[in-house]
């Protein structure tokens, strides 16, 4: 894997952990418009993935239409 994957893959990391882009910057040595465009690209996968419509999924009404099931 290159070291850009990796750098990628580690920024990623952090904003899943809850570091602020401030912190990445200085951990990673990053710049900190790429920093903010990997966050934005996070925020868009996290939108466009949001299956949670407030329905029950087809197991759950499969179990509450016959429990024996």
């Amino acid at each position: 894997m290159s070291k850009m994957s990796e750098l990628y893959i580690d920024i990623m990391e952090y904003l899943r952990v809850g570091l602020s882009t401030d912190q990445i910057v200085e951990k990673t040595g990053a710049p900190y418009d790429w920093v903010v465009s990997v966050q934005n690209y996070m925020e868009t996968c996290v939108m466009e993935n949001d299956y949670d419509d407030g329905q029950p999924d087809e197991a759950q009404e499969w179990y509450d239409y016959d429990p024996d099931c």
